[in-house]
């Protein structure tokens, strides 16, 4: 999560705290108002020391180190405010009891904290200042930010489970001087570790070759910038960057010995694309990695040979090597094994903030799910992959996570996920994917949960049915919609979907729409009004009515781009 979003909410949390008309008025905890404010304000200085930070590339690893300190200070000051205030935000009636001995003990403690962060701001204040960190930063060219961008050069605070000897042997495979083949691919699955895999390596071989550099692809990558930045990271002179930067990388990189990673490629013409670039200088012992979740990817640009497929960890591994993990870490995978072994080995999970599982259905129960979930109660990123996941109890317990910011549910069970209305718990969650579900039995609460920014689900949604069963769109229980804040609505439900919502949609950036209906095409692209100035992709699968095609008219869409727009 990117630190507009993370430190935004800290410090938000800290004004709406000051805020309670209680701490307000109350003159027994202007303590407590003042060290609320000053969180505050000090969460938005690091947040725009670090957007300004991250912004340089590359950078140096003094910058580095800071820029983790902070993180650091800024995760600790979030613990400190969930610690203290679990219930103040719920309603003014939970304050009452704050004034009473118990809750003014911790309000002291909490001043006491609050001195101890002070403190280190001070600390890294006076280190910036004394090793001129900002002029360093400054001295490097400075590129568009990108939140999707992976990065070599600071380790990310996830548990890297059973990779030591892995790390060795491709630490080892990397500079076998007699290896033919140039490339090795990490494939795998969504969390299992690919870049920490090859961050790991290629910090530990970078300086045995006569340059390097680090790119991440993604999913839309922009092939100029990509050889840009290699282009960059090796030392070549800028006025070559400016035409055919792709011919001048070739041969700058001609005959050198480089090491190269190529994270996150999702397409065989990504390779293709960026190859033209990269001369293959195996004999020099140049050396590519590149990590992808697509086997296809890695055979194709390297061929069979080159291709290492991350597995799941056995049961034990996985447990153990997690063991007291989640006190030290911010965000866990848990792939395969015993869950109820996991959980043993790591009673305290309040630490975690994000939560990854891949597991199969036999590896949940009811009592191990509700105290994986009861310990993890700040956890504000969480994804499960099990077919597990139709079962009501367990969808019950997620919705008991109230800090829940992100929601990934994905079951290749054929029972429909059925969601249920206490999802509406969540006033904090900003993106809820379904889409890999087979099937969601959505209630209809869903469209008036005003702070949600992205939803995705499958093709195949109905509603959740209520007692007496009625229909969402039924005139007798009228829906209110008021998803105003919503950028993206991936598998728009035209069965569960009035038209006339669509104009409520006015931050909406992209929309997929499957099976539209004749009003839900009218008011998309007929009406002379947009839908919303600001979107930018639209796609509109499996319709089939008759339409004017030459009253199509798509040019009121302003930011609409002419590659995203499609009817299947």
């Amino acid at each position: 999560m990117a630190a507009e979003a993370i430190l935004g909410i800290i410090a938000q949390k800290a004004a709406e705290l000051a805020a309670k008309k209680l701490i307000k008025e109350s003159s027994r905890l202007s303590q407590v108002k003042e060290d609320l404010l000053w969180i505050e304000t000090e969460m938005r200085r690091i947040q725009s020391y670090l957007e300004d930070a991250e912004a340089m590339q590359p950078k140096t690893k003094r910058v580095s180190n800071f820029i983790k300190d902070m993180w650091d200070l800024a995760y600790d000051v979030e613990d400190i405010i969930d610690t203290y205030f679990p219930k103040m935000r719920s309603s003014r009636s939970r304050l009452k009891g704050l004034l009473g001995r118990s809750n003014l003990t911790t309000a002291r403690r909490f001043a006491k904290d609050v001195e101890g962060i002070k403190k280190r701001v001070d600390d890294i204040t006076k280190a910036r200042e004394t090793f001129k960190i900002d002029e360093s930063s400054r001295t490097r060219e400075a590129d568009t930010w990108d939140p999707r961008r992976t990065y070599p050069h600071v380790d990310e605070p996830n548990v890297v489970v059973g990779f030591d000897d892995l790390i060795k042997d491709l630490e080892q495979k990397v500079l076998d001087g007699d290896l033919h083949h140039r490339m090795v691919s990490i494939i795998g699955n969504a969390g299992l570790g690919k870049t920490t895999l090859a961050r790991k390596v290629y910090n530990s071989v970078r300086q045995h070759f006569g340059c390097s550099a680090w790119i991440c692809v993604s999913q839309q990558p922009n092939y100029k910038d990509l050889f840009r930045d290699v282009a960059r990271q090796v030392g070549m002179e800028k006025e070559k960057m400016e035409q055919d930067v792709e011919a001048n990388l070739f041969a700058f990189l001609n005959g050198k010995r480089y090491a190269i990673v190529i994270d996150d490629i999702w397409h065989t013409k990504a390779w293709d694309a960026l190859k033209v670039g990269l001369p293959a200088n195996s004999e020099d012992g140049s050396r590519i990695i590149l990590t992808s979740q697509i086997t296809d990817v890695g055979v194709h640009a390297g061929g069979v040979n080159s291709v290492l497929e991350l597995q799941p960890l056995d049961p034990e591994t996985n447990a153990t090597t997690n063991c007291n993990a989640s006190l030290k870490f911010r965000r866990v995978a848990i792939h395969g094994g015993d869950i109820g072994h996991y959980i043993s080995l790591n009673p305290e999970t309040s630490r975690v903030r994000a939560m990854l599982c891949f597991l199969r259905e036999t590896q949940w129960n009811r009592s191990v799910t509700k105290n994986l979930l009861s310990n993890s109660k700040f956890l504000r990123v969480l994804r499960i992959d099990d077919d597990y996941i139709p079962r009501t109890s367990l969808l019950t317990e997620i919705c008991n996570l109230r800090q829940l910011t992100y929601l990934k549910l994905s079951s290749e069970s054929l029972a429909s996920v059925e969601l249920p209305y206490a999802i509406s718990y969540l006033k904090s969650l900003l993106t809820l994917d379904l889409q890999k579900s087979c099937c969601v039995n959505l209630p209809d609460i869903i469209w008036n949960m005003k702070q949600l920014r992205h939803i995705l689900l499958p093709e195949r949604c109905s509603h959740l049915p209520i007692r007496p069963r009625v229909n969402c769109l039924n005139l007798s229980h009228p829906v209110e919609f008021s998803l105003t804040n919503l950028q993206t609505l991936y598998g728009l439900p035209s069965n569960l979907f009035k038209a006339d919502w669509l104009h409520n949609l006015t931050n909406l950036r992209t929309l997929l729409v499957y099976y539209p209906t004749k009003d839900i095409m009218e008011v998309l692209i007929l009406d002379v009004t947009p839908v919303s100035q600001k979107l930018e992709t639209l796609r509109l699968h499996y319709f089939f009515e008759k339409l004017e095609t030459n009253s199509v008219n798509l040019s009121r869409y302003e930011n609409l781009h002419t590659d995203s727009s499609s009817m299947d």
